[in-house]
């Protein structure tokens, strides 16, 4: 509706040649408003559109038609010839026309996952395309292998490669996000000076001197890259310490390479799936080298019950993080888990000093054992000492400041007959507060509860 009424407000003032008379301001908002309900609908046509118009409309509308710009080999077709053309082939177009189109970029997405003629495309553009950004102030990029499971980093030609690791010369960008690559090297990732949010999901680092010495290091036209050893030597050491940390998987080779280089001590956020020991211990080892920065923490974890699994040696203790304020524990609860937890471990346990923690969300996934001969959960009768102990620790007085546990279980059923399943919430729901008298009593906590169906 609001939408409605600023499309026809735009052609009132076109129709009565009022465009010139409006402050800027009132342009500039109505263009944003414009952009953010084109974004809703993943059109952009009206907003390119208005960028026509004049030059007082063209420069906000190029904000937000290059603010996120995806560098993909796949085609696209073209109103002008209706032919198709890879996306790729068109962006350089683009930017060979007009370079200060670059200007406006503040977020690139790199897709890799291709193969054939599209690998080909890929490296003949991309190289072309950094160049135009080496110096623009991006302030995020994404690099990733959609189309792939993994790609190896090594494996990728050179002159892209000298093209990615040439990211590193902007000043402005603060985060990045790698997806299903492996063999990264450490100097990749440390190399980037302001780097404060950190994506990994897939990615397997490698110190840079164990990278095989088979190649020279790259040089641009300036000299030594520097930040790329690839004939072995040292990493450089990072200039950054990052307030952002998300890893799904190989949480362990992540933490053997940058726990060392001192750049995770003033951490705010984590989160972090675990697969393993190796990776349970890195975790330990990360939220205790930011101990005193921490203050939001969520964590992916499959088990057996309502336990962290044997691989973790302590419950949470939210009394040794004294900035810590949010925590989200998401529990892939499988009858047969090969993480087995032990019968007194708990997720978390009563602080052993006053702790500033305001919120804790349990996110619990159930798997197959929602079935039409069962009238409540397993974990709801199964594991009754694990919602005790959990009762137990967010009764303490020590959680001073806690005032919201939001609790959500996830059913996986196969069972498609909704009174069955409205059947199952219910007791699920009531099973939820029997399990936790002392919190659902609570006067100062307000608890929320959640359950859904997702059908097998």
């Amino acid at each position: 509706m609001l939408f409605a009424v600023l499309i026809r407000s735009i052609d009132l003032i076109f129709s009565f040649g009022l465009l010139m008379d409006l402050p800027q301001e009132i342009l500039d908002a109505f263009i944003d408003e414009i952009a953010r309900t084109m974004r809703q609908q993943e059109s952009l046509h009206t907003l390119t559109a208005c960028s026509l118009v004049n030059r007082s409309m063209n420069h906000r509308c190029r904000k937000h038609l290059f603010f996120s710009i995806e560098t993909s080999p796949r085609k696209k077709r073209t109103r002008m010839d209706s032919k198709e053309y890879p996306k790729i082939m068109l962006l350089r177009k683009i930017l060979d026309n007009n370079p200060t189109l670059s200007r406006y970029f503040r977020r690139l997405r790199i897709d890799l996952g291709i193969n054939g003629v599209e690998a080909a495309n890929l490296t003949q553009h991309i190289p072309h395309i950094l160049q135009h950004l080496s110096h623009n102030p991006l302030e995020a990029v994404e690099i990733s292998a959609k189309g792939f499971s993994q790609i190896k980093f090594s494996s990728l030609p050179a002159s892209l490669q000298r093209s990615l690791f040439g990211l590193q010369n902007g000043s402005t960008l603060n985060t990045l996000t790698l997806c299903n690559l492996t063999s990264v090297p450490v100097s990749f990732v440390t190399g980037f000076p302001n780097l404060l949010h950190l994506y990994l999901t897939g990615v397997s680092l490698i110190k840079d001197e164990l990278l095989l010495p088979t190649k020279k290091p790259f040089h641009d036209a300036s000299g030594d890259w520097g930040a790329h050893p690839r004939g072995g030597g040292q990493p450089m050491l990072p200039t950054f310490s990052l307030y952002t940390l998300n890893v799904n998987r190989f949480l362990g080779l992540f933490a053997t390479s940058f726990l060392e280089l001192k750049a995770l001590s003033g951490l705010k956020k984590i989160t972090a799936n675990i697969s393993g020991v190796s990776d349970a211990c890195a975790f330990a080892q990360i939220i205790g080298s930011a101990a005193n920065s921490l203050e939001v923490l969520d964590l992916n974890v499959t088990s057996n019950r309502m336990a962290f699994p044997f691989s973790f040696a302590l419950p949470l203790d939210a009394g040794l993080f004294p900035s810590l304020r949010a925590v989200t524990f998401r529990l892939h609860l499988a009858p047969h888990c090969r993480w087995i937890a032990d019968h007194d471990s708990v997720i978390l346990k009563s602080p052993s000093v006053t702790s500033n923690l305001s919120s804790v969300q349990l996110i619990l996934t159930q798997y197959n054992d929602v079935l039409d001969n069962v009238v409540a959960p397993t974990f709801m009768i199964d594991d009754a000492a694990g919602w005790s102990s959990l009762d137990d620790a967010l009764d303490s007085r020590n959680f001073v400041g806690l005032s919201t546990v939001d609790l959500v279980v996830n059913l996986l059923t196969h069972s498609t007959n909704e009174s069955f399943r409205a059947m199952v919430k219910r007791r699920t729901e009531q099973g939820i507060y029997s399990a936790l008298p002392r919190l659902s009593a609570s006067s100062s906590i307000k608890v929320t509860k959640r359950v859904s169906f997702q059908v097998l």
